[in-house]
C-alpha cells in the first residue's frame, strides 16, 4: 500500500467502522440499556426492545441512500462524506446522554428510537460512498485491491466494540456499567465520528467525479436519471448482493445471538470466538483484493459460492450432532468462503454503474439489499429453526442464496463498466 492509498483508506472507512461499532454496542449492552428504557414487567417489553435495537437503524438506511446518493452524485463524494459522518456522530453523543425510564417514562423509548432512526439515515450513505470513493481514486491496476477495504470498516468496528466491552466487563463493576459504562461506550463512538470528520476534511474529491464535473456531465436529478436508465442494473445489483448480505447477517446477528443453542458455547466463549474470526478476516480482505487484481475474478466468485454450498452440509451435520469443535471449524470455513464476497463485491458493484449516478445506484442496489435482506435474514433463520424444531435448519438459507448468486452472476458480468 502506497502513501496516497493509506491517506484515503482510514478516513473513507471510518464511517462504516463507527456504524458497526455502535451496532455491536447495542447488541452487547442490550440488557443494561433495556433496564434504563423499559418497565421490564410489561409482557412485550423484551420483544419490542430487540426489534428496536436491531432494526430501526437498518430501516432508515434506504432513505439515507437516496439523500446521500443524491448529494454525492450532484455535489461530490467529499461533501456527502463530511455531512454523513457528522450526522452519524451527533446521535452517538446524544444517546450517551439518554434519560432513563424512571425519569422520562415512555419518552425515553421515543428518544432512543429517534436517535437510532436519525443515525440510520446518514449510515445509508456511508458504504456506497466508501465504495465509490475508493474505486474512483484507485489506479486502474489496483481497483479491486483498494475497494476491498470498503467492508473492512464494519469488521474493525465490530472488533473495537467487542474488545472495549470485554475490557469494561473485566475492570468495572456491574453498578458502574449500568450507570455510566454503556454511556461511555457511545460517547467514545461520537468522538470517533468527530475524528472522522476532521480526517475527511483533508480528502481531495475523487478523480472520477472531478473529471465528470470538468466535462459538465453531472445530472440535474441523479435519482430520476438512475431510475430511468439503470433500473435493470439496480435490480441486478440488489440480487447479486443477497448472498453476501445473508452471509454477513446470519453470522454477525443470528449466530452471535444464538451461539449458546447452536454452537453450545457461553457468552464469553462466543465473544472470544468472534474476535478470533474477525481479526484474521480483516487482514484477509485486502489480500484477496490484491489477488483479484491479478486473476479473473469469476473463478474466485465461483469458489466462494460453491464452497459455501459444499460446506453447508457438514456444518449442518456437526451442529445437529452437537459436535462443537467440528461446528466451529466448518463455520470458519464458511466465513473464509464468504470473505471472498466481502473483498470483491464492492469492485463488481462499482463497475456496474457510470460515475454520474454511481453513488445513487449503489445506494439503491447494495444498501437497500443490506437493509431489507439484513432485517429479514435473521428473522427467517429464526422462523425456520423454530418451526422445524431444529437449531441447524437455518443453514438451508446458505446454499439457496449461493445458487441465486450463481444464476445472477453471468448477467452481471456483461454490465461491468470501464472507469
Amino acid at each position: 500500500m502506497n502513501a496516497s492509498e493509506r491517506a484515503i483508506i482510514f478516513p473513507v472507512t471510518i464511517g462504516s467502522m463507527l456504524e458497526w461499532y455502535e451496532v455491536y454496542l447495542y447488541i452487547y449492552w442490550t440488557p443494561i440499556i433495556a433496564n434504563n428504557l423499559w418497565d421490564l414487567s410489561i409482557p412485550i417489553a423484551e420483544l419490542v426492545n430487540f426489534l428496536l435495537f436491531m432494526f430501526v437503524g437498518l430501516i432508515a438506511r434506504p432513505l439515507g441512500s437516496l439523500i446521500f446518493g443524491y448529494i454525492g452524485d450532484k455535489w461530490g463524494r467529499k461533501k456527502s462524506f463530511l455531512l454523513s459522518i457528522i450526522l452519524v456522530a451527533i446521535p452517538s453523543i446524544l444517546t450517551a446522554m439518554m434519560p432513563t425510564f424512571a425519569i422520562w417514562n415512555a419518552f425515553s423509548i421515543i428518544y432512543i428510537t429517534a436517535m437510532k432512526f436519525i443515525q440510520g439515515i446518514p449510515s445509508g450513505g456511508e458504504l456506497p460512498g466508501a465504495m465509490c470513493f475508493l474505486a474512483e481514486t484507485a489506479s486502474p491496476t489496483r481497483k479491486t485491491y483498494l475497494t476491498s477495504y470498503a467492508l473492512i470498516g464494519p469488521q474493525i468496528g465490530q472488533i473495537l466494540s467487542m474488545a472495549q466491552c470485554l475490557v469494561m466487563e473485566l475492570y468495572f463493576s456491574q453498578e458502574f456499567l449500568i450507570l455510566y459504562g454503556w454511556r461511555i461506550s457511545f460517547f467514545i463512538g461520537g468522538l470517533i465520528g468527530l475524528l472522522g470528520y476532521f480526517l475527511r476534511k483533508k480528502l481531495h474529491e475523487s478523480h472520477s467525479f472531478t473529471h465528470i464535473k470538468s466535462k459538465n456531465e453531472i445530472h440535474h436529478n441523479p435519482i430520476k436519471y438512475a431510475l430511468k436508465r439503470y433500473k435493470h442494473r439496480i435490480v441486478l445489483g440488489f440480487l447479486i448482493s443477497i448472498f453476501e448480505v445473508v452471509g454477513f447477517y446470519l453470522i454477525a446477528f443470528y449466530l452471535v445471538a444464538n451461539a449458546n443453542k447452536i454452537l453450545k458455547i457461553n457468552i464469553e466463549q462466543n465473544l472470544l470466538m468472534n474476535l478470533a474470526f474477525l481479526t484474521p478476516l480483516t487482514i484477509l480482505l485486502p489480500i484477496i483484493g490484491k489477488i483479484g487484481d491479478k486473476i479473473n475474478n469469476k473463478y474466485l466468485y465461483y469458489i466462494s459460492a460453491i464452497g459455501v454450498i459444499i460446506s453447508s452440509a457438514p456444518f449442518y451435520y456437526s451442529i445437529n450432532n452437537s459436535l462443537t469443535t467440528l461446528s466451529i471449524i466448518f463455520l470458519a470455513l464458511i466465513i473464509l468462503f464468504f470473505s471472498i464476497q466481502f473483498a470483491l463485491l464492492p469492485s463488481l458493484l462499482t463497475r456496474m454503474f457510470p460515475t454520474p449516478v454511481r453513488y445513487t445506484c449503489l445506494g439503491l442496489s447494495f444498501n437497500v439489499c443490506d437493509s431489507v435482506v439484513g432485517v429479514l435474514a435473521p428473522v427467517i433463520g429464526f422462523l425456520i429453526s423454530k418451526y422445524t424444531g431444529n437449531n441447524a435448519a437455518f443453514i438451508i438459507i446458505y446454499p439457496i442464496t449461493a445458487l441465486l448468486f450463481l444464476l445472477v452472476f453471468p448477467k452481471i458480468k456483461h454490465h461491468a463498466q470501464i472507469y
